[in-house]
């Protein structure tokens, strides 16, 4: 724990009483159970509900069976899979989809297909998408796609996630870096980056180049720990055009 951390949790104290729950969010916590007994103690008499991306996710599944369940919404296996696997990346977006789905289609039977087309007329986008303009290097668009990823509210940590496994794909071909050990991260998005025809990318960067993206990985990082919401997505933009 950060000693920011530490001092801010300690000044909470003086703010607290009865009648106030105080929430925190660790979303990356890897195991959860490991740490249950250092808060509890840390946190003691402070009323605060800890969160982990496990409970989040599982609290968004709820949300949505109890959403098509309270609407009777008629909706095929494949398609709710779909929403469950897919929500908690934009839990605010989903709940449009939702909302708009009971209001244009009553009565209906809910298929994936119907979900695609959905999707398809309001030109949803992932990291993927944004990944794939950067290794064809098409600038502009990937500018494009990334502008639309910041008006969905897009998750920018996948965003930095997935292009830093991109990185270390690229100095692993230059044979060049081995992947940090705890850099998880890098098995969840390099089996479908790996899908990209990487060859022209690889061969195109030099080192000079790749450090230049680690270095300003490196920046996004620090605004990630200072919040600045706004200088993470300028940055994201740099990265959008640097390589060649």
């Amino acid at each position: 724990m950060s000693k920011d951390l530490q001092n801010n949790l300690n000044r909470i104290k003086h703010y607290s009483n009865n009648k106030d729950i105080k929430i925190f969010n660790f979303p990356h916590l890897n195991n959860i159970k490991s740490y249950n007994h250092f808060f509890s103690c840390y946190t003691k008499n402070l009323g605060v509900i800890i969160n982990n991306s496990f409970s989040y996710t599982k609290n968004i599944h709820q949300w949505i069976h109890n959403k098509i369940k309270k609407n009777n919404i008629n909706i095929n296996s494949s398609a709710k899979n779909f929403l469950l696997i897919n929500s908690p990346i934009n839990i605010s977006l989903f709940s449009n989809l939702i909302e708009n789905i009971i209001f244009l289609y009553p009565n209906t039977i809910i298929t994936l297909n119907i979900l695609y087309n959905y999707f398809k007329k309001i030109q949803i986008f992932d990291y993927y998408d944004w990944i794939k303009s950067i290794v064809v290097t098409n600038k502009i668009h990937a500018l494009k796609i990334l502008l639309k990823l910041k008006k969905q509210k897009y998750d920018f940590n996948i965003l930095i996630n997935a292009y830093k496994t991109l990185i270390y794909i690229i100095l692993l071909y230059k044979k060049k870096f081995f992947i940090p050990n705890n850099y998880k991260n890098f098995i969840i998005y390099k089996k479908k980056i790996m899908q990209l025809s990487l060859f022209s990318l690889i061969k195109k960067n030099n080192i000079k180049i790749i450090l230049l993206a680690l270095k300003i990985l490196k920046k996004i990082e620090l605004c990630v720990h200072h919040n600045q919401i706004e200088i993470i997505w300028m940055h994201l933009k740099t990265l959008s055009i640097i390589l060649d």
